[in-house]
């Protein structure tokens, strides 16, 4: 029994752990993980970082502009994708796809074809594992032969694909009819058996460094016919149909040398320093910053951003802070905002903006930024305080129900007003005689426009707050009365200016569509103004003859104006960065504009302030117009008034050219 024991116990057990995984397998699992990361949306991404037998690989998926591995039967057949000029890697023209995955050495070293089968091999089991329907490449030799290997696996079709390039051209391939009669041999085909062989062919034409600008790396110029039936054109070594000369389609490439982004660095910069709350207060007087007399440009360089019109204090001042050094854009900002406490003591406007044309209404434009609502109320307020704010326009409060009086009966003329003498116009409160139209009670007296008092639009912030105030009010009839301030106004003016005027009347110059025709002709208020219920009607009634000039203020001009004041004053590092933002892009903008105005605008469609990344985004594209702009300057160095003749830029490296027009 012991000696069984001794046997026993001198036997060696040997233990496999068949749960660690192998090279291989940790290979599969690792793109795996990388590839269920993959969005497979629009660009270039980097998946992730791989490592196989001591060596680094990278595998990164390219998508772009396709309908991915559904279609790939379809893209690999289209001739656009092949002619396409902005495909980003050579496999997307050579194969026609547009989504692929794609795996290189991670220090651009040779693979070899072994290894590079393997890792397909890897990548198709990874690919099949994680549902991933799109071609897999794998870079085969020395990156600069641009040779790959790869495969597809869709459904019951398995797809192989490889490439290689050379700079040896045979003979025989260095024309149309050689390389068809390559690819029939390659496929096992007759030449007679490629009538219905449908081609595409570009010819690219590179300009040498030595002859072009410090600003451009290359130019390339691509000739394309975008598909002919063979047979169609003719190209062998004896003759040519295909002169660059005809082709339908040219398109210039250029590779820029030029990494300078002036405009955008200083926007970057300025807007960095100016969060931070130190600097010494310093700054101009405010005439600095005001051009006297100028005419204000329509905003129109980009209709998704809200700006400002040019040319005012507030772009003076964002101007002048672009061109300081960063560390005086805080003393600047803070003597520029002295100034305008200055300028609101001594009752001085800032923009000097008139009034709304449409309207005849001042104070806040809701198509601009909020900084520049601030000064327009600001102005308005000034207006008010200095005894201009009692001939404005007449206007509703309410213009979603009722038009506005000066649409339907226009601005006055000459002839107008003759029976009332111009001195006591003012007096009496009126505006102009409405041609055509007499009081009802007295078919001899003119009806007359009133003056009105002037309306002031307040900017966005304090519509807000005015309305989450109406809402928390208690009561229907507070509210009415809160609503229905600015049209008993107008009553009260109407009354004032035509002694005897009845309900009928007001509406009839106020609110013209509800004064409607019956079946005999005869004038009859609109079935909803007829109702005694009406709030018309109970404000008519109340409503007592008083001028504008003797009716309270539509507003506080005082206080409103003060806060417009401390609103700048007491703006944060952060929320100045923010409001200075849109004007200092519109300031970049409009110095671009200068050098090419239509490319700057085209590339500035589609820009919108709807996504939390916004002011990202409209860096990135102020820096990429910046370098189409100097790209295009450079551009006509080589070729006198190209600029001129090009086409809307279909990206941002390449211009499509009309074609025979570049000479």
């Amino acid at each position: 029994m012991e000696e069984d024991l001794e046997d026993d116990s001198s036997e060696v057990f040997e233990i496999f752990d068949y749960t660690i995984a192998s090279p291989w397998e940790q290979l599969i699992a690792d793109m795996e993980q990388g590839l269920r990361r993959s969005g497979l949306g629009d660009g270039d991404q980097n998946l992730c970082e791989l490592e196989y037998r001591a060596k680094g690989y990278t595998m990164m998926v390219h998508a772009h502009h396709g309908d991915g591995a559904a279609g790939f039967r379809e893209e690999m057949f289209s001739l656009e994708n092949f002619l396409s000029d902005d495909a980003p890697h050579t496999l997307a023209r050579r194969f026609g796809v547009s989504q692929f995955i794609c795996l290189t050495h991670a220090d651009a070293d040779i693979i070899e074809a072994d290894e590079a089968n393997t890792l397909l091999s890897a990548l198709a089991v990874a690919s099949q594992n994680t549902s991933c329907a799109v071609p897999c490449f794998v870079a085969v030799h020395s990156p600069a032969k641009k040779a790959f290997c790869g495969m597809l696996g869709a459904g019951e079709i398995m797809v192989r694909f490889d490439c290689s390039s050379s700079n040896d051209i045979p003979s025989s391939a260095r024309h149309l009819s050689g390389l068809l009669d390559m690819f029939a041999a390659r496929l096992g085909l007759q030449p007679a058996g490629l009538c219905q062989v449908h081609i595409g062919a570009r010819f690219c034409f590179t300009l040498s460094r030595n002859e072009l600008p410090p600003e451009i790396e290359s130019v390339e110029l691509w000739t394309s016919w975008p598909g002919f039936q063979e047979g169609r054109l003719v190209e062998n070594p004896v003759h040519t149909d295909l002169h660059p000369m005809e082709a339908p389609l040219w398109c210039l490439k250029l590779h820029s040398s030029a990494t300078q982004r002036p405009l955008t660095c200083k926007l970057v910069d300025m807007l960095s320093r100016v969060q931070q709350p130190r600097g010494p207060v310093v700054g101009l007087p405010l005439e600095h910053w005001q051009l006297q007399g100028s005419k204000p440009a329509p905003c129109q360089i980009c209709p998704g951003l809200r700006g400002t019109t040019g040319h005012t204090a507030l772009d003076l001042v964002v101007d002048e802070l672009l061109d300081a050094p960063p560390e005086d854009a805080l003393a600047i900002w803070v003597g520029w905002v002295e100034c305008l406490r200055q300028r609101w003591e001594s009752r001085s406007a800032v923009l000097a903006l008139p009034p709304n044309p449409s309207t005849g209404a001042l104070g806040a434009d809701h198509s601009m930024c909020l900084a520049f609502q601030k000064l327009q109320l600001l102005d308005a307020c000034i207006h008010l305080l200095t005894g201009g704010g009692q001939a404005a326009e007449a206007t509703s409060d309410d213009d979603e129900l009722f038009e506005d009086a000066s649409d339907a009966w226009g601005s006055p003329a000459e002839g107008d007003s003759p029976p009332i003498l111009e001195s006591l116009r003012g007096q009496l409160g009126v505006k102009r005689d409405l041609p055509g139209l007499w009081l009802l009670s007295d078919p001899n007296q003119p009806l007359r426009e009133p003056r009105t008092r002037v309306q002031v639009v307040l900017s966005e912030d304090l519509v807000m707050e005015e309305q989450e105030v109406l809402l928390g009010t208690d009561g229907q009839e507070a509210r009415v009365a809160q609503q229905s301030d600015g049209l008993r106004s107008d009553m009260q003016c109407f009354k004032f200016a035509n002694p005897g005027a009845q309900l009928e009347d007001f509406v009839r110059w106020h609110s013209p569509r509800d004064w409607v025709q019956d079946d005999q002709g005869q004038g009859k208020l609109s079935e909803r103004m007829s109702s005694q219920d009406n709030l018309w009607h109970q404000l008519w009634s109340e409503s007592e003859p008083i001028r504008a000039s003797e009716q309270p203020a539509v507003l506080d001009a005082h206080a409103y104006g003060e806060a417009v004041v401390q609103w700048f004053e007491c703006l944060s590092g952060e929320e100045l960065a923010e409001q200075l933002f849109v004007p200092a892009f519109m300031v970049c903008t409009r110095r671009l504009i200068t050098l090419q105005e239509g490319l700057v605008k085209d590339g500035l469609m589609g820009l919108s302030a709807g996504s939390e990344d916004w002011m990202d985004v409209c860096c990135d594209r102020l820096g990429h117009l910046e370098m189409m702009v100097a790209e295009t300057s450079a551009l006509s160095k080589i070729w006198p008034g190209l600029p001129r003749t090009m086409s809307a830029p279909v990206s941002y490296t390449h211009l499509t050219l009309p074609t025979k027009r570049i000479v």
